[in-house]
């Protein structure tokens, strides 16, 4: 499979349209900036303001961050009513990006997410006989995961003082991802990981485990079977939409053991590779994505082409 990209045409330029844009920005710059200013003060008890006015950190849900709205609220009344019990208690870190941008897993996967941690927690505390007992706590590493760093140190810190025993969320596979496994497997926190399955985070050390199946186990199911309809309908070919995002893992690992798969399986493949951006509200020439967006959890994707049909298998899951 050949490294020709298509490029899509630039549009015309319309300097109406961007001249309007600039008088837009002037105009509400200022409000924007005090509405930033404003919010910095409004961040709670372990979460801090960063640059955007965005608040991070880690909250028993006394805080509600973009994508636990209303959740929160929940998580927090059941972790007092778990403290208030006077029973043994230790607490488990959910670790996420929260602020539900395009780059993340976005705003409903996440909160999905945390409603399942949520009812876990629930389902557990409610057991009469069962010890001890679980807090959740809420880790916000912000957008794109850029203050995982600060987070971490954070957890680090709770490891004695709140009984932090496990953490689990960690759904981007990134370089940012990676790092804060290795600083919170050093420091003895055992993880799971929610979506993660970028061949790079796998590891025979114990600490980390994940519940997604890796990149190479995911393509190579996905190239048998297109060599299988292949084989049925001999005029279909493969056509590849490739992510360039190059800092997320899951990205390049998927389109890397694809490609593999791809060659052992014999598969016919259109020697275009479309690309797009996962990180960017991106979109094909046509003006519909060419794969679902990162806010459905995917990154990639492969479909066949024929002159009868476009429709067909994707490589379009865990993140």
């Amino acid at each position: 499979m050949s490294e020709r990209v298509f490029v899509p045409p630039r549009p015309p330029r319309r300097w109406g349209l961007r001249a309007a844009g600039v008088l837009l920005v002037l105009a509400v710059a200022v409000p924007v900036t005090v509405w930033s200013v404003e919010r910095a003060g409004q961040c709670g008890e372990g979460v801090r303001a960063v640059a955007g006015g965005e608040c991070v950190g880690v909250t028993d849900g006394a805080f509600a961050f973009e994508t636990t709205k209303g959740l929160n609220r929940k998580i927090h009344a059941e972790n007092r009513r778990v403290v208030q019990s006077g029973e043994p208690s230790v607490a488990v870190a959910y670790v996420e990006a929260m602020s539900g941008g395009s780059a993340d897993r976005g705003a409903e996967t996440t909160r999905q997410a945390l409603t399942g941690a949520y009812l876990a927690q629930r389902a557990l505390n409610d057991e009469g006989e069962t010890l001890p007992k679980v807090r959740l706590l809420l880790a916000n590493t912000g957008s794109g995961d850029r203050h995982w760093e600060s987070v971490v140190d954070q957890l680090q810190s709770l490891k004695e003082r709140e009984r932090l025993v496990a953490v689990a969320g960690l759904g981007q596979s990134n370089d940012r991802t990676k790092a804060a496994v290795r600083r919170l497997r050093k420091a003895g926190l055992p993880m799971v990981g929610a979506t993660v399955a970028a061949d790079g985070l796998s590891s025979s050390r114990a600490g980390f485990y994940r519940v997604s199946f890796p990149n190479s186990d995911q393509a190579a199911a996905a190239a048998r079977h297109i060599g299988e309809e292949q084989k049925k309908h001999p005029g279909r070919r493969v056509q590849v939409v490739r992510d360039g995002n190059e800092e997320d893992a899951y990205n390049t690992s998927l389109y890397t053991d694809f490609r593999s798969a791809a060659r052992r399986e014999g598969l016919k493949v259109d020697d275009q590779v479309v690309p797009y951006r996962s990180d960017e509200d991106a979109v094909s020439p046509s003006g519909n994505a060419p794969c679902p967006s990162r806010r459905t959890g995917s990154a990639t994707g492969v479909r066949p082409v024929s002159s009868s049909s476009r429709a067909g298998a994707g490589i379009c899951g865990a993140s």
